[in-house]
C-alpha cells in the first residue's frame, strides 16, 4: 500500500474538517484516488470536480481538470452549500 505525502494527508484531513464543519455530516468514505481513476469519472452525471488549488499553484500549473468547477479554498463557507450531497464530489486540492 502506498504512504501518503504530508501534503496529501494534510489534504485528506481539512476535507474531513470541512465536511463536519460546512456539509454538517461525516463523509462516509474518503480517498485519494489516482488521477486515471479520475479520468474515468469525468463527464459521469452525479461527480462534481472542485478545483481547490490556491491560485499561486492553479495559475503555475500546466494541468486544468476539463469540467472542473474553481473554488478558493480559503472561502469554503461560500460554496460549500452549493453542491447536493447525493452527488460524488472530488476535491482537488494538490
Amino acid at each position: 500500500m502506498r504512504q501518503l505525502s504530508k501534503k496529501t494527508a494534510a489534504s485528506v484531513i481539512s476535507l474531513f474538517l470541512f465536511s463536519i464543519l460546512f456539509f454538517g455530516c461525516v463523509l462516509t468514505k474518503v480517498e485519494v484516488i489516482r488521477p486515471s481513476a479520475l479520468k474515468s469519472m469525468l463527464g459521469k452525471a452525479g461527480v462534481v470536480v472542485i478545483d481547490a488549488r490556491r491560485d499561486k499553484e492553479w495559475n503555475e500549473s500546466g494541468v486544468k481538470i476539463s469540467g472542473a468547477v474553481r473554488e478558493n479554498p480559503d472561502d469554503v463557507p461560500s460554496w460549500a452549500d452549493k453542491y447536493r450531497k447525493d452527488r460524488l464530489v472530488v476535491v482537488y486540492c494538490a
